[in-house]
């Protein structure tokens, strides 16, 4: 059996982060069916923005 790690057992926390952008997708349907097509599209786009950005 394997060794059981150590927890805290500190209470949960808000934490202050700073702000970020980021890229949503938003779709209806099967995971199994809408991932496969709205991944690669995600991607693909992010990647033409940074590149374009750091020109």
């Amino acid at each position: 059996m394997p060794k059981r790690r150590d927890t805290t057992q500190e209470e949960p926390q808000i934490v202050d982060m700073p702000a970020h952008t980021m890229a949503v997708v938003q779709t209806r349907g099967s995971p199994h069916t809408v991932w496969p097509r709205a991944m690669p599209a995600l991607y693909t786009a992010v990647y033409e923005l940074k590149f374009e950005y750091k020109q």
